[in-house]
C-alpha cells in the first residue's frame, strides 16, 4: 500500500503552510452497508494508512485504524492510551479515541495556532486558550516523561507530528512501536523494506541524541537497543518545546535576552535541552513555576503592577522581554532570531538613518540598479553599515521588475546589519548611565526603518512581515527609552 505523503521524512521539522486545523480527503467510499466513509489522518510516522472508522474488535466504538509494514512490531506501553493489534489482520493495529479522530490536534498544529495568535497580537492575555493549552502540553509531557521513567521506558521517536493533544492530556501515538529489520544487525540501512522514518537524516534528528534507528526502542524488556537514558529524554524535550514556542529547532539552543537575561520560560528549556535538568520530574516542577505561556505574555514587573494596556499607560516591557517579542517575527515559515549580547558593527560616531529620499533614479533604470547593487556589495563587504543603506536606497529605486529578487536579497541583508546594531542598543540600554543614549540609537533606528517600508515596501511577503515586526519592537523601545513626556492634563 503506498505510504501517505505525509509520512514522507524528507519535509523539514519547520512550520509549512499547513492550516491549524487541516481536512484531507476520504478514500472511496466503502460499501453502503458501512456505517461511513473513514477520513484520512496523519497521525506520525509509524504506519503507512490511517483511518478514522469503527473498530473491527469493537463494534460501533470509533477510532483510528493504522496499518504497518512487515517488521514493525508493537509493545503496548504503561501508558492508559494504547494500540490494540487485530489478530485476523497482520500489522492492522486500532486505538479507540473519544470525539472524532480527524479533528486531534498535534504539536505541529498548536504551533501553527500559536504563530498566528503571536502575529494578531492576541497572545498578550496569559489567560488565552492556547497559552493555557501551551502549558498544559509542557507540564504533560514531563510528566508523561516521568511516568516512563519509572517504569523504565523511554520516550522513543516523540517529535512534533506524533504527540496528539487530547483535552488535557497528551498521547504519544508512535510510542511502542519498533522495526529489527528483515535480517542482519542494526543500523539495517540497506535492510529491504527499512522504513524512511529511520533514515539518520530525517527532519527529526535535531531532537533526539541518538540516531533513528536506536531511538525507536522505547521498551526496556524488547528491544534491540536500551531505552535512551533519562537525562536524554529531558533533553528531547527541552528542544521540542524551544521548537514548539519559538521555531527554534537544534542540539544546542541560542541564549535570548538582554542584559536582564533570557526569559524564565526559555531559560527552562534551554536548561533542559543543555542538560542542566536533572530529570522529567524536575523538569515538570521548573514548567508549572515557569510557564511556557510566560513566554508570550510575560507578567508585569514586581515594582510596576499596572501593565501597560494597548492605548497607553505604564510601561512594563523590559529589553529582555522585548527581544523575546522579537524572536517571534515570522521569515517565510522560520523566525528571526536574536542572541543577547552578539556583537556587529554599529556605526559609532554616524547617523545610522542616513539621509536624503530613498532612491535618486527612477523605477526600471538597470544601469542604475547596477551601479547601486555594486556600492551595496563593496560596503557590505566593508561592513560599513550606512554606506549599505544609502546604496539600498538607490537600488530599490533604480530595480527593473527583472532585478526584484536581487533587490529583495540585499535587503534583507540590510536588515540583518539593522538587527545586529538592535541588539547591540538593547545591551546598552541595561546600563543606566547609557539610557540617553539608548534612546537615541533606538529613536534612529526606527526612523531608518520606517522611510524604507514607508518609501518603498518589500516585495516578498515575508519580508515585509519581518520589516513590520521589527517596526513594532524598535518603536516600543524608543518609547521607553526616549525622553520624558509631559503627564497629560
Amino acid at each position: 500500500m503506498p505510504r501517505d505523503d505525509d509520512e514522507d521524512p524528507s519535509a523539514p521539522l519547520d512550520l509549512g503552510p499547513e492550516p491549524a486545523r487541516p481536512v484531507y480527503p476520504a478514500p472511496a467510499a466503502p460499501p453502503a452497508a458501512a456505517p461511513k466513509a473513514p477520513a484520512v489522518l496523519r497521525w506520525g510516522v509509524c504506519g503507512v494508512y490511517h483511518t478514522a472508522g469503527e473498530l473491527a474488535g469493537f463494534p460501533g466504538e470509533d477510532g483510528v485504524i493504522r496499518y504497518v509494514t512487515s517488521g514493525v512490531t508493537y509493545t503496548a506501553p504503561p501508558l492508559p492510551a494504547g494500540w490494540r493489534s487485530v489478530p485476523s489482520e497482520p500489522g492492522r493495529y486500532e486505538l479507540p479515541w473519544p470525539g472524532d479522530p480527524a479533528a486531534a490536534r498535534t504539536l505541529r498544529h498548536l504551533r501553527t495556532d500559536l504563530e498566528r495568535a503571536a502575529r494578531s497580537g492576541v497572545l498578550s492575555d496569559p489567560h488565552h486558550p492556547l497559552l493555557v493549552e501551551l502549558d498544559t502540553v509542557g507540564v504533560g509531557l514531563a510528566d508523561l516523561a516521568g511516568k516512563l521513567h519509572r517504569q523504565r521506558w523511554g520516550l522513543g521517536l516523540v517529535q512534533p507530528d506524533n504527540v496528539v493533544v487530547r483535552g488535557r492530556e497528551v498521547v504519544p501515538v508512535d510510542l511502542g512501536f519498533t522495526w529489527k529489520g528483515a535480517f542482519g544487525n542494526p543500523p539495517w540501512d540497506d535492510s529491504p523494506g527499512r522504513p524512511d522514518w529511520l533514515d539518520p537524516a530525517g527532519p527529526a534528528a535535531a531532537l533526539w541524541d541518538h540516531p533513528p534507528a536506536r531511538q525507536q526502542f522505547a521498551d526496556p524488556a524488547n528491544g534491540v537497543f536500551p531505552p535512551a537514558d533519562p537525562g536524554s529524554d529531558v533533553r528531547t524535550i527541552g528542544r521540542l518545546l524551544a521548537w514548539l514556542i519559538s521555531g527554534q529547532t537544534g542540539m544546542v539552543l541560542p541564549d535570548v535576552g538582554g542584559p536582564d537575561g533570557p526569559p524564565p520560560a526559555w531559560a527552562t528549556v534551554a536548561d533542559a535541552a543543555a542538560g542542566r535538568i536533572p530529570s522529567a520530574d524536575a523538569l515538570a516542577a521548573r514548567l508549572r513555576q515557569n510557564p511556557l505561556s510566560e513566554y508570550f505574555a510575560p507578567p508585569p514587573l514586581a515594582d510596576d503592577p499596572a501593565p501597560r494596556t494597548a492605548t497607553g499607560g505604564t510601561n512594563w516591557l523590559t529589553p529582555a522581554a522585548l527581544a523575546a517579542v522579537l524572536l517571534m517575527a515570522a521569515a517565510g515559515g522560520g523566525y528571526y532570531y536574536l542572541t543577547g549580547g552578539k556583537t556587529g558593527p554599529t556605526g559609532e560616531g554616524g547617523n545610522t538613518t542616513g539621509n536624503g529620499e530613498v532612491g535618486s533614479g527612477g523605477p526600471g533604470d538597470p544601469a542604475g540598479f547596477e551601479a547601486a547593487a555594486g556600492e551595496f556589495d563593496k560596503a557590505a563587504a566593508a561592513k560599513d553599515r550606512p554606506g549599505m543603506w544609502a546604496a539600498l536606497r538607490k537600488l530599490l529605486a533604480a530595480a527593473p521588475p527583472e532585478k526584484q529578487a536581487e533587490a529583495d536579497a540585499r535587503r534583507a541583508k540590510a536588515l540583518d546589519e539593522w538587527v545586529v546594531v538592535l541588539n547591540e542598543t538593547v545591551t546598552i540600554a541595561g546600563d543606566p548611565t547609557r539610557r540617553l543614549d539608548a534612546g537615541e540609537r533606538f529613536a534612529a533606528l526606527d526612523a531608518e526603518l520606517k522611510q524604507l517600508t514607508e518609501a518603498r515596501p518589500a516585495t516578498d511577503p515575508a519580508q515585509r512581515e519581518k520589516e513590520q515586526q521589527c517596526l513594532a519592537v524598535v518603536a516600543e523601545y524608543a518609547r521607553q527609552f526616549g525622553p520624558p513626556r509631559p503627564p497629560s492634563p
